[in-house]
Formats: C-alpha cells, sequence, structure tokens
C-alpha cells in the first residue's frame, strides 16, 4: 500500500509504502481502547455557584459585568 502525504518530509518524501499488516497495526494504535473515557471536563469540577465563587473570587454580578459579547 503506498499513502501519499499531504506535505513531503524535510528529506523530500512524498510517499509512503507499507505492507498491508503493517499498515493495520499503525492504524490500529490509533484507535482508543473501549476502556478509554474520551470525555475531556476542564475547570475546578464545582457543581454550586457558591463553591465556584469561593474559589474564584468573583460573585454571579460581576462574572456577567465582566462577560463579553
Amino acid at each position: 500500500m503506498v499513502y501519499t502525504l499531504k506535505t513531503p518530509y524535510r528529506d523530500g518524501t512524498t510517499q509512503v509504502a507499507f505492507e498491508p499488516v503493517d499498515f493495520m497495526a499503525r492504524l490500529a494504535t490509533l484507535v482508543p481502547k473501549p476502556s478509554v473515557n474520551l470525555t475531556r471536563h476542564q475547570g475546578a469540577g464545582l457543581r454550586s455557584p457558591l463553591a465556584w465563587a469561593h474559589y474564584t473570587g468573583q460573585t454571579r454580578q460581576r462574572r456577567e459585568a465582566n462577560r463579553q459579547y
């Protein structure tokens, strides 16, 4: 199997040749395991607005006043 690269490597290589088994092995490493959680959460994970205000030092009125549209 020959794969054509979108941008050439620094050495000028524009195509890469793989045996079918090697190509499938490389693809298999990109697929996550079924037990891996793909959902990512950011922030402190605080559900309560009071707890959020405690950690950030902001009240709801001040937060809404600083919001830019």
